[in-house]
C-alpha cells in the first residue's frame, strides 16, 4: 500500500469526503486528490497535518505499519530495573563482604581473647586448686 492509499484509508475511515478534507488541510481539493493517487508527493507538513487530523501515527503512514514503540520502551524500562537490581545486588555483596570481614576479625579478636583469658584461669591460683 502506498502512501497516498493509507491517507485515502485513513480518510475514509475517518468519514471524510474527500474535497471537505482537502479544506480543512486548506489545500485545493485537485493537489489533494494527486496526493492521495500518489501524483504528488505531500510536505513534511502535510503528512504531519495530515496524521494528526486522521488520528493516525506517522508510522503508519509513511512506513505502513506501526513501529512498536511502547514494546522498545517496556524494554528499556525493564533492562534500567534490571540495572538497577544489578546495582542494588552489587552494593549487597559489597557490604556483605565487608561484614563477613568484620565479623571474621570479631572472631579471631574474641578466640585471642578467650585464648588469653584461658591461660589467665590456668595460671591463676584458684583455678590450680579448682582442678585438682
Amino acid at each position: 500500500m502506498t502512501l497516498g492509499q493509507r491517507i485515502r484509508e485513513a480518510r475514509e475511515f475517518k468519514g471524510f469526503k474527500q474535497k471537505d478534507f482537502a479544506v480543512i488541510l486548506e489545500i485545493d481539493q485537485s493537489h489533494y486528490s494527486k496526493i492521495e493517487r500518489d501524483k504528488v508527493m505531500p510536505t513534511i507538513l502535510q503528512i504531519t497535518d495530515i496524521s494528526k487530523r486522521l488520528d493516525c501515527s506517522l508510522d503508519w503512514l509513511i512506513l505502513g505499519k506501526e513501529v512498536q514503540t511502547e514494546s522498545v520502551l517496556h524494554d528499556v524500562v525493564i533492562q534500567d530495573d534490571y540495572k538497577d537490581r544489578y546495582e542494588l545486588a552489587m552494593e549487597n555483596i559489597k557490604l556483605l563482604k565487608e561484614n563477613k570481614a568484620y565479623m571474621e576479625a570479631e572472631i579471631e579478636s574474641l578466640k585471642s581473647k578467650n585464648r588469653s583469658f584461658e591461660r589467665h584461669n590456668i595460671n591463676a591460683p584458684e583455678s590450680k586448686s579448682k582442678l585438682k
